[in-house]
């Protein structure tokens, strides 16, 4: 490390790691942190988003008689790979990327100041040469994260083709605003999903982008189950089984359909793929047609429970987060908005425990969402869900 740089850096821990990243201070605008605008991306709101994946790859990821191989495409200051050595019971070989030279320089920096370097194997190439670096089946990854700055779309399709049959992906996204369909247009060239403004556009988000890394897989002949997405702050992270094999993909295919968004009423239903394939629908015309997006279920409420007792030692921000994840409903496709139906209905806002009980009584499955708290998760019809909100004083 150039010592008139040593300046410019600080010392952090993050779990177990201690970390040598720039000085946080010295890249805010208007009082924010801006890490695009470090040499070496580091990003400290984005602590719940690695403490939920050592808690999944301490859940998924168990210490077998082979060896276990984890990769990351665009490492910064190699802070995952550092975790998931300190702080899982796997010691899995580890293979770390970034194009930025300076990032490596720092990455493997911060691997001996952890006491971890042995082993790590560090490259300094496009994400999506790294992935295809890795295409023989002796050389793939049991895990890979792919976690960029923007949009992971140009880099799904290889990191895909870098994964064992049986192995895992986490994908982060963080252009929100794309995938939550503010910009239709911008939604449907980089993911291929049409788009609309939806009450529930963080739910659909997620559901847009399994739809889109289960396209894309599809043309490899792979298919992909999620296990594990969610929404929060200002990003979109999916966790899947990559699956590789023609029966697979047509599975995950299958697993895909269209809203049906009544834009008058700002109501919705869905409408599987299977049926669009067969012309076994109706559309009315006040209908859009948004999609594709996931519409089955897309957490593994098990998996998450388990994540749950493996949450030790991780921040409380993201132990409850665990837990919201684990209490929703993701079988049930979007939410209710309940401050949007009162404006609707120019009502006065109902109480959100309430309203759930009185849809419980009338047989219907309701809960609350982690993706608003103002939302609610029902299968009730729509018209019976006006009439109750309508009804509840």
């Amino acid at each position: 490390m150039d010592e008139g740089k040593t300046n410019s850096y600080e010392v952090i821990t993050e779990g177990k790691a201690k970390l040598l990243v720039y000085k946080l201070e010295s890249y805010r605008v208007k009082g924010s942190y801006v890490p695009a605008l470090t040499p070496v991306f580091y990003n400290p709101i984005m602590r719940s988003n690695r403490d939920i994946m050592i808690a999944f790859l301490r859940t998924t990821l168990q210490r077998t008689t082979k060896e276990l191989k984890y990769g990351e495409t665009m490492t910064g200051v190699g802070v995952r790979c550092i975790r998931v050595l300190l702080e899982t019971n796997t010691k899995p070989i580890c293979e770390i990327n970034d194009v930025n030279r300076e990032a490596i320089k720092l990455a493997e920096k911060n691997l001996d100041i952890n006491g971890v370097r042995d082993g790590v194997k560090t490259s300094c190439v496009d994400a999506r040469v790294f992935s295809l670096m890795h295409l023989a089946p002796k050389d793939r990854f049991d895990y890979l994260d792919l976690d960029p700055f923007g949009s992971p779309a140009e880099f799904i399709e290889s990191a895909l083709l870098s994964v064992k049959h049986g192995g895992y992906v986490g994908v982060t996204a963080t252009d929100t605003a794309t995938l939550f369909g503010n910009n239709p247009t911008k939604t449907l060239l980089k993911y291929g999903v049409i788009a609309d403004r939806l009450q529930f556009n963080k739910e659909f988000g997620v559901r847009a982008l399994i739809a889109s890394i289960v396209l894309t897989a599809s043309k490899q002949e792979i298919g992909i189950r999620p296990v594990l997405a969610y929404s929060e702050k200002h990003y979109v992270r999916v966790y899947a089984k990559v699956l590789r094999g023609k029966k697979y993909a047509k599975e995950s295919m299958l697993n895909l359909g269209f809203i049906l968004h009544n834009v008058q009423e700002n109501s919705w239903k869905t409408i599987r793929m299977e049926d669009v394939i067969r012309n076994n629908w109706e559309k009315d015309r006040n209908h859009k047609v948004i999609g594709p997006i996931w519409t089955s279920e897309y957490i593994d409420n098990e998996l998450v429970k388990k994540m749950y007792i493996n949450s030790f030692e991780l921040s409380q921000e993201s132990v409850e987060m665990i837990l919201k994840i684990m209490n929703e409903k993701s079988g049930i496709v979007g939410y209710y908005d309940t401050d949007l139906t009162s404006k609707l209905l120019n009502v006065s806002s109902r109480k959100i425990q309430k309203l759930v009980d009185k849809i419980k009584e009338r047989g219907y499955v309701a809960t609350r969402t982690l993706y608003n708290p103002k939302g609610i998760k029902t299968d009730m019809p729509y018209y019976e869900f006006i009439k109750v909100y309508s009804e509840l004083s």
